[in-house]
């Protein structure tokens, strides 16, 4: 399993086909177009919208889950969304005559957090996409030392901390962004994508035949536009998803050697 910025990450993700991106040692999936041997492990589920390349195996998680004698899992949606996806839970319970245990969760956009683990918790943020649809924010709560002992020796640190005194400061952090299909203009907008350790970040053309006003008439974002802002990314890692069927993973790794600016070089990689 590749991990990435010290962050293990598995999936799949084809346009049109199926996305589903598994960050294991946090319990979570984001999208679940296909639904691997490792992903119903994972206890959270975040849908970014609709489309059944994003969302066709939620029913088969909560089955397997079921089998495995997993409890259910937590569904994580938006307002618009959660209807739907309650309907297809009880569309495949009608099927198969069986309960699918789950929790189905929405959150909008500045509507709050949901906590995932100790210290770390996910929000929503909008994406603009053809049908409604929104991206993730996991943040995490990190002890970051005063500056007055930063560089110090680690035995003054510590003999300050025993003698009662405060030596760090709770700070929340980006920890983790995941775009879901959007166009480039969401990430524009939303300021912790550029900084977290890690942004997931779908980029479905990256070739000059299909163009910059092809991609956003479909709600897609091109390299061309990430190469435009190659000076704003403070990631650690970038992990392009969701490309084009028509793309072997040979034309990937080729476009994306020929087109990534160098600034960007060693910090993209491409979730294959």
């Amino acid at each position: 399993m590749p991990s990435f910025a010290g962050i293990r990450l598995e999936g799949q993700s084809i346009a049109g086909v199926f996305t589903a991106v598994e960050l294991p040692e946090l319990g979570v999936v984001f999208d679940l177009g296909t639904c691997s041997t490792t992903a119903f492990r994972h206890s959270h589920v975040f849908v970014s919208h609709g489309h059944v390349d994003h969302c066709a195996a939620l029913a088969a998680h909560a089955s397997i889950r079921l089998l495995n004698g997993l409890p259910g899992a937590r569904y994580v949606t938006s307002p618009e969304l959660r209807p739907r996806v309650e309907s297809l839970f009880r569309a495949a319970e009608e099927l198969a005559e069986n309960e699918l245990p789950r929790e189905v969760i929405e959150i909008a956009p500045g509507g709050g957090e949901i906590a995932i683990q100790r210290r770390l918790v996910a929000r929503a943020f909008a994406a603009d996409h053809r049908v409604p649809s929104q991206g993730y924010v996991l943040s995490q709560t990190r002890d970051v030392l005063l500056p007055e002992f930063v560089g110090r020796p680690q035995a003054e640190i510590a003999a300050a901390r025993a003698a009662g005194q405060s030596v760090a400061s709770e700070q929340r952090l980006p920890f983790v962004v995941f775009s879901g299909d959007t166009r480039i203009d969401a990430i524009d907008r939303e300021p912790e994508a550029w900084r977290a350790k890690m942004l997931i970040l779908e980029a479905t053309y990256l070739d000059p035949a299909h163009t910059v006003e092809e991609a956003r008439r479909r709600g897609h974002i091109h390299l061309d536009e990430i190469a435009e802002r190659a000076d704003r990314f403070e990631n650690e890692v970038i992990v392009l998803t969701h490309f084009s069927a028509r793309y072997r993973n040979a034309d990937v790794e080729e476009w994306l050697k020929k087109r990534v600016p160098e600034r960007l070089r060693g910090r993209v990689v491409a979730l294959l």
